[in-house]
């Protein structure tokens, strides 16, 4: 196989994707927002990918290939495996990767739980 366009390891809890939280306003109005813990993760991990990537282009044409390894640490009740590639497939596209997570043609996503170092490994290579 040949080197991968994008090679990361992000160290730390990975977070899993939640659903939206919703609030009333004092007017009645509704407000949906993230919870913080997810945005900054994703902040975080699509860093990491802008400074890999440092100036390649990437536009809309480009297929990729993933491999996402999850390093999982501690006793979380819920880390749904879908919900933690999501996370990432988001951050990627946040990052700058590709344009939309449509562009993606392949993922294999594994879990690996009780991990002394908590961590992601992001792996993508150009679909030729």
């Amino acid at each position: 196989m040949s080197k991968p366009a994008l090679a990361i390891v992000v160290d730390g809890q990975p977070v899993s994707q939640p659903r939206p939280r919703v609030v009333r306003t004092s007017s009645g109005k509704s407000h949906t927002y993230m919870p913080s813990e997810y945005t900054s993760y994703k902040e975080l991990v699509a860093w990491y990918v802008r400074s890999a990537l440092g100036f390649l282009e990437c536009d809309g044409s480009t297929r990729w290939s993933l491999i996402l390894n999850f390093h999982l640490g501690g006793k979380r009740k819920r880390n749904d495996i879908e919900k933690l590639a999501g996370t990432i497939m988001d951050a990627l596209q946040m990052g700058g990767l590709y344009k939309n997570d449509e562009q993606v043609d392949h993922i294999l996503v594994n879990k690996w739980r009780g991990a002394k170092k908590p961590r992601v490994q992001i792996q993508a290579w150009v679909v030729e």
